[in-house]
Parts: C-alpha cells; structure tokens; sequence
C-alpha cells in the first residue's frame, strides 16, 4: 500500500450551536485513487473536506498530511495548502480577479516561483481544465460551468498532490459533468489524489476508487461493490441504489457505467 497523502484518525468537529458533525471519523486519502464521500445534503461533507484540508480544526483526533500531523501553525498550513487543495461548490466564492489568467495565477504567484515558472504552471492548468482560451475574459462574465472550470484550474496550478472538490458536478449540465469527470480521471492518471463529495450516488458508482458514506457524522469506507449494496446503510443515509448497481443485478454481471451495458 502507497504512502497515504491524508490520513485522519477519530477527528471530531462541533459547530458553534454545539451540533456534532464529525463524530470519531477516520479517513485515509492515497495517490491516483478517487474516493467518493456520499450523504445527504446537511450530514457534514463540506465541513469533513474543510477539516482534511487544514481550513477548519477539529476539535479532537489527528490529522496527518504527507506523513506530518498538522499543527494548524500559519507555516504548517502553508505547507498543506502545497499540498493539497481544496474546491468549494459554489465558484464565486473563490473567484476575485478581473481575469482568469490572473484568478489562476494567484496561488502560484504568492509561492514565490520565476514568473516564467508560474507562466507554466497556469497555461497548463488552463488547459487541462478547458479555459486557456478564457484567459482574458472576466470570470464573474462566464457561465456556471466555466466559472467552476477557472477555480478548478486555479486549484490545478498550485500543482497539489490532492484536490478536495464539493460537488463538484452541482448545477452542470450533464456534458459538463462529463468533461469535468474526464479531467479528474486524467488527474487521477497522474498519480493525484481525489476527494469528491456529493449525494449522486450514479456519479460516484461509476467514477469511485473508494466510497464512503457519511451517516450521522461517521464514515463507512469501502470499495464501490460493497459499500453501493449494503441496503441498510443506504436506508440509513438517505441514498438509493446507483441505477449501474441495479443493472448489475438482473444482467448478472458487473455494470459501472453505460459503455459497460452494452460492450462499448
């Protein structure tokens, strides 16, 4: 088994109103795999992706990023930001600038790298997430879709080991789910590590490494087969069966996606 990039141990994390959202969770994150974090809306997905990126502290249990606890100190969550970066579901709360070259380039431009180095690391992510050709255009102007596409990018060019991303597919259509899918395989190609979390169950069934399903702030963590079946998880998460799963069922063989169906 590779070195895990995250590693959490009986994190647990209250609100200021006292709700517990993460009750004694357990996590590891590894390279080139893609684990998927289903729940219903409200269960504590956006705040465990916040507490496994450093921008919230939990307020008991252990958070190691690379081999290293972190300590939360301001040259430690330095550190992690290198690491790993995390992608909110709403795009305009991370964009600002009045480009997107320059919405891109600005985490890359506080590392203190060559410009030329920084030229670099943006164009690619520019390219890698389909806006190079938005560069000089204001991000506040493009649609949803593009918008999450640029802070995706910007995310991309501070050439994290991990990406956390919130739903990432939320309010896209279903050929910008796709695209999006498909650079996150590509991701996943190059040895990153992908944390996605959302409660479309066929989204994660047919891109997940790993799943886990988040019930009352605990994790239950497994490969897709297993975690998908167990009907009284589900039931208890407020999810359904993915439809492949079904499928899987009554053909009786293994069905992840439509391409698998039919021989494709």
């Amino acid at each position: 088994m590779s070195e895990a990039l995250i590693e959490a141990f009986d994190l647990r994390f209250s609100h200021e109103h006292g709700t517990e959202v993460l009750r004694g969770t357990s996590v590891r994150v590894n390279p080139g795999q893609i684990l998927v974090v289903l729940g219903a809306n409200g269960c504590g997905k956006s705040t465990l992706l916040k507490v496994l990126a450093g921008s919230w502290r939990a307020r008991s249990g252990t958070l190691k990023v690379a081999g290293r606890t972190m300590d939360h100190s301001r040259r430690d969550r330095d550190r992690v930001r290198r690491i790993v970066q995390l992608v909110l579901q709403e795009p305009d709360d991370q964009l600002f600038s009045t480009s997107v070259r320059a919405d891109v380039s600005f985490g890359p431009m506080n590392q203190d790298l060559p410009p030329a180095r920084v030229r670099e690391l943006v164009d690619a992510a520019m390219r890698a997430t389909g806006v190079f050709d938005l560069a000089d255009r204001v991000p506040h102007q493009l649609s949803y879709g593009q918008r999450k596409r640029v802070v995706l990018a910007g995310a991309l060019a501070m050439s994290p080991a991990a990406l956390l991303l919130d739903e990432p597919t939320a309010g896209l259509d279903p050929a910008g789910s796709q695209a999006l899918m498909g650079v996150l395989q590509r991701l996943r190609g190059e040895g990153r590590a992908i944390v996605m979390a959302t409660h479309d169950v066929d989204l994660a069934y047919s891109v997940a490494d790993r799943i886990a399903v988040m019930d009352a702030g605990v994790l239950s963590i497994g490969a897709p087969e297993v975690i998908m079946a167990d009907r009284r998880l589900l039931d208890s998460a407020s999810l359904s069966v993915p439809w492949a799963l079904a499928v899987s069922e009554v053909v009786g063989r293994p069905v992840r996606t439509i391409e698998d169906l039919f021989g494709g």
